[in-house]
C-alpha cells in the first residue's frame, strides 16, 4: 500500500497543483470586477469549502473587511474611518481644450478677430489631487466623502483649465442580496473662458445575483435629478462683446447590469434616458458597454460609449466614443480610440482620435 502511494504522489501533487490553479484562476475573474460590491460577492461565492493559499486569503480577507465585512478570520483590523490623500498624474489629447465653438460652423476658414472664441485642439498635462473618506457602520453599509480638484496645461496651445468636484455617498445594505446606494454629487469644469457646474442628487438600488457556472451579477437602477449652471466670460472682439449663461433642471432614469464571468473576462452595460430641458440642446439619451479581459496577466478593457443630444429647432446630435485601454506597465495605461459626431446640422460631422495616459493613483 505504501508502494502504491509513493507511486501516485506525482499525480496526487499535480492534481492538486491544477486544482489550487483553478481556484486562483476563479478567484482573478472577481479581481476585475467593475464594482467593490461585486468583486466582495464573487470572492465569497467562489471561495467557499475551499483552501487558500495565505497571500490570496489576507488580499481577500482585506477587501471583505474594507467593505465592513467580516472578512475570513484572519487576524488585523480595518479602521472604522480611514482617510486618504491621493494624487494622480494626467495625460491626453483633447480636440476642444478651451470650450469654445466649433470650427465646424465657419466651415473650418480662421476668422480674424473670433480666433479666442473657436475650439482649440492641444495635448495637455496636468494633475489631480483629493481627499477620501468612509466610515463603516455595518456590514455593506458605509458612508463614503471625497473632495478632489485638478489643472491642466496645454502644450501645444498656451492655455489650461481647472476642474473641482465634492461628493458624498451611502450605502447601504438591505435585506439579503439588496443594496441602497444615495449620492449627492457637485462639479465645476473650467476651461479658458467657461464655466459649467453641475449639482446631482442620484438614488438607486442595485441587487447581487449568482448563476451556475458561477457567474456573478449585478444589476439595478437609480433615478437622479441634476441642475446644470454654464456661462461664459464676458470677451470683446472689435468693439463687440460676447457672453452666454444658461441654466436648466433635469431628471434621469439609469439601468445597468455588471458581470463577472470566467476566464477573466468581466462586463458593465448600462443606459440611462433624461427629461427634455425647455427648448435648450441638451443630452437625452446614452448607453455604454465595457468589457474587460486579462491579456498576459493584464487588464484590457474595450468601451463603446453613445450620447444623443437634443433641442431647439429640431437639433439632434448622436456622439459614439470607441476606446481601447491597456495596462502597458504597472502604473500606467494607454488609451486610444476615435470619436464620431453624427449631427442633423451637416456642418458639425466630425470624427477624430482619442489617445490618453491614466497613471496609477499615489494615495498616502
Amino acid at each position: 500500500m505504501t508502494h502504491l502511494i509513493m507511486r501516485l504522489r506525482p499525480i496526487v501533487l499535480a492534481t492538486l497543483a491544477l486544482w489550487g490553479l483553478s481556484v486562483q484562476q476563479g478567484l482573478a475573474d472577481c479581481a476585475n470586477a467593475f464594482s467593490e460590491r461585486l468583486r466582495n460577492h464573487c470572492y465569497e461565492t467562489r471561495i467557499k469549502n475551499k483552501a487558500l493559499p495565505l497571500p490570496l486569503a489576507q488580499i481577500i480577507d482585506g477587501s471583505l473587511k474594507r467593505e465592513g465585512y467580516a472578512g475570513l478570520g484572519l487576524p488585523g483590523r480595518v479602521p472604522k474611518t480611514v482617510n486618504r490623500f491621493y494624487i494622480t498624474p494626467t495625460f491626453g489629447h483633447f480636440r476642444n481644450f478651451n470650450g469654445g465653438l466649433s470650427r465646424s460652423i465657419f466651415g473650418g476658414a480662421e476668422i480674424d478677430g473670433f480666433d479666442a472664441l473657436l475650439e482649440q485642439e492641444t495635448y495637455a498635462a496636468g494633475v489631480n489631487a483629493g481627499w477620501y473618506n468612509r466610515h463603516l457602520i455595518g456590514p455593506g453599509r458605509y458612508v463614503q466623502l471625497q473632495l478632489g480638484a485638478g489643472v491642466m496645461r496645454g502644450i501645444d496651445y498656451d492655455a489650461s483649465q481647472s476642474s473641482a468636484f465634492g461628493t458624498a455617498c451611502l450605502a447601504w445594505r438591505m435585506q439579503g442580496r439588496t443594496h441602497f446606494d444615495g449620492c449627492f454629487a457637485s462639479q465645476v469644469q473650467r476651461p479658458e473662458f467657461q464655466q459649467t457646474k453641475i449639482s446631482t442628487i442620484r438614488a438607486g438600488l442595485s441587487r447581487l445575483i449568482n448563476q451556475t457556472g458561477p457567474i456573478n451579477h449585478e444589476i439595478g437602477f437609480s433615478v437622479a435629478r441634476s441642475q446644470v449652471k454654464s456661462w461664459t466670460d464676458d470677451i470683446t472682439i472689435g468693439g463687440l462683446t460676447f457672453g452666454s449663461q444658461s441654466e436648466y433642471r433635469q431628471n434621469a432614469l439609469k439601468v445597468f447590469a455588471k458581470t463577472v464571468w470566467q476566464r477573466d473576462i468581466n462586463t458593465h452595460f448600462w443606459a440611462e434616458i433624461r427629461a427634455p430641458a425647455a427648448d435648450l440642446i441638451v443630452p437625452r439619451a446614452a448607453a455604454a458597454a465595457y468589457i474587460t479581459k486579462s491579456v498576459a496577466n493584464r487588464p484590457l478593457t474595450m468601451s463603446l460609449q453613445t450620447t444623443q443630444t437634443k433641442g431647439g429647432q429640431d437639433r439632434r446630435d448622436i456622439t459614439t466614443n470607441a476606446l481601447i485601454s491597456y495596462q502597458i506597465l504597472p502604473n500606467l495605461n494607454l488609451g486610444f480610440g476615435r470619436v464620431w459626431v453624427n449631427s442633423s446640422l451637416n456642418q458639425l460631422d466630425s470624427s477624430y482620435p482619442v489617445l490618453n495616459l491614466q497613471f496609477k493613483t499615489l494615495q498616502f
